[in-house]
């Protein structure tokens, strides 16, 4: 069983890998798209990502958990069906990085240990 500080720094080193995937496949037109600067785009990226990994991969429970987070942020404008939408593009083109996200879950859940759960996840960018 991993600890809270394990958990932690595990997710954030798959982060930082889902970040450089997210980053090696954007073009200019997701930048347009989204309005934002290209770090904006990652972040709103990672942010479907997670969600999706956390839900294996259920757009509804995404879009619900999503929802739920930036409802409670005054400077964030956006509805319930923008953020559905966000997420169905996000589904489409960042699967791998969804499922790398989700094994990181299971195998967390599973109580592989933290050097397991590492390289099962960098294994899955391969």
């Amino acid at each position: 069983m991993i600890t809270q500080q394990e958990r932690q720094e595990i997710e954030g080193i798959v982060k930082e890998l889902l970040r450089k995937s997210i980053s090696s496949k954007l073009i200019d037109t997701d930048i347009k798209e989204r309005g934002v600067a290209q770090f904006d785009v990652v972040e709103s990226y990672l942010t479907d990502i997670i969600a999706l990994g956390y839900n294996n991969g259920s757009k509804e429970l995404a879009t619900g958990d999503i929802w739920e987070m930036q409802s409670q942020m005054p400077w964030v404008s956006t509805t319930k069906l923008d953020i559905s939408k966000r997420v169905e593009k996000t589904f489409l083109k960042f699967k791998p990085e969804i499922d790398s996200f989700n094994l990181m879950v299971k195998c967390i859940n599973k109580g592989d240990d933290k050097t397991t759960i590492i390289n099962e996840v960098k294994k899955s960018f391969v």
